[in-house]
């Protein structure tokens, strides 16, 4: 199998930050890129732009989750600036329930599996797409 489906609420950066801080910290409870713009400044500071608003006051730009992604990969976690085990540890604490307060999210079994190096849980997931 060469790719694998992770659903995470609200969205693709809550994997991201989870590695970053604590859950109480980096927790997303919108998918507004408005609302969580200041979460991506604060961890990765060099993304995104930042712009005079007509007060003449700085402004952060929103980020472009098409070309933060690989950004915060490569300067992140490949560098080890944000810990593995910090993401695996925070992702356990999502709900796999998407209506609750905190995010939900499938992440951590996906996660755990791919640092234990576990291929029945990519097998399993082989199966039922096959067999569908």
């Amino acid at each position: 199998m060469d790719t694998v489906s992770l659903c995470t609420n609200p969205n693709i950066l809550q994997m991201f930050l989870l590695g970053c801080d604590s859950i109480k910290e980096v927790a997303l409870t919108s998918s507004s890129k408005v609302e969580n713009t200041p979460l991506v400044h604060k961890y990765w500071p060099d993304i995104g732009n930042t712009i005079q608003g007509n007060n003449h006051k700085p402004m952060i730009k929103v980020y472009d989750a098409h070309k933060w992604q690989l950004e915060i990969m490569k300067n992140s976690y490949f560098c080890e600036i944000y810990k593995y085990d910090t993401l695996l540890e925070n992702a356990k604490e999502l709900s796999i329930d998407y209506v609750v307060s905190l995010p939900g999210s499938n992440l951590y079994p996906f996660l755990k599996a791919l640092k234990e190096g576990d291929e029945s849980y990519f097998d399993n997931y082989r199966r039922i797409i096959y067999e569908c």
